[in-house]
Formats: structure tokens, sequence, C-alpha cells
């Protein structure tokens, strides 16, 4: 049995919590809901943001076109190639592409088509002829020498 003064001892040390306690709870629980609704407007801004410079900036299906011309070529390393547990240094030709604009002229580096572990191999097969351009260029036309090559398709 319990004596007199014992009930309520252990009332207060039961009561789920005190004034100051619930006051503190419920600035936490406020501010845990401005922290959430910051986060959630930052992450709608980014969205849109993306989308935005996605939809103007990234696409480049509406960049003008011109021809070009080819005036070198070069061998360049690629990345490493992982075959098991070996590494293998890989080497492509890339073909100096000329281009010119509004009177300007520019230069774009493209890919070549050949790559191969034997440096010399890749050099010896990179050929190029100035009067022939297997690319198109497609430019950015508030700056021209943000640009990048295509390959033009081949007759069947």
């Amino acid at each position: 049995m319990l004596e007199p003064g014992c009930g309520v001892i252990l009332l207060k040390f039961l009561a789920v919590s005190s004034p100051e306690s619930q006051m503190h709870n419920r600035a936490l629980k406020r501010r845990h809901k401005s922290e959430r609704r910051w986060i959630a407007l930052a992450l709608i801004c980014g969205v849109i943001g993306v989308a935005i410079y996605l939809f103007y900036a990234g696409n480049t299906d509406k960049w003008p076109e011109t021809e070009c011309t080819v005036t070198g070529d070069r061998v360049v390393r690629d990345p490493f190639v992982v075959l098991s547990h070996r590494v293998i240094v890989m080497y492509k030709g890339e073909f100096q592409l000329k281009y010119t604009v509004a009177g300007r002229n520019y230069y774009v580096w493209a890919p070549a088509g050949v790559s191969d572990p034997d440096q010399g191999f890749v050099k010896s097969a990179v050929h190029y002829v100035p009067d022939h351009c297997n690319f198109r260029i497609r430019y950015n036309p508030d700056n021209p020498s943000v640009a990048f090559a295509i390959p033009k398709e081949r007759p069947r």
C-alpha cells in the first residue's frame, strides 16, 4: 500500500510534460516546419532553374550550322580502359576543323574515329583531306567560339 504523500509524487513523475517543455516542443515544431518550407522552396527553385537552362541554354538544336574544312590532326590519350585486372592506355585520333562565322575563323576538335593502344598506329591511320570535311559545325550564335562537330551522314 502507498503512503498518503506518495501518490502526489507519483502523479508528478508520470506527468507527460511541464508547461516549459511544452512551449519548447512547440517552438521546435515551428522551427522544423519553417526549415522544411525553406528546403521545399529551394528544391522547387532548383528544378525550375534546371528546366529553364535545359529549355533555353542547353538546347543546341536551334543553333545555326556551317560547313568546315579539315586543317590538321592529332593523337591524344583516351581515358584508361580497364580489362579484368589490367589497365590499357588508349590513344584516339582527332581532326582540327576550321569554320567561319561573320568573316572570322574558329577552330574545334572532332573525333577521327580511330582508337587503339598503339599510338603509332593511330597516327598513321588518321588521314585528312583539306578540301573535304565529313562534319557540320553547330555553333552558338551569341558566342561562335562555342561549337561542336556533328558527323555528316554518309551515303549508303
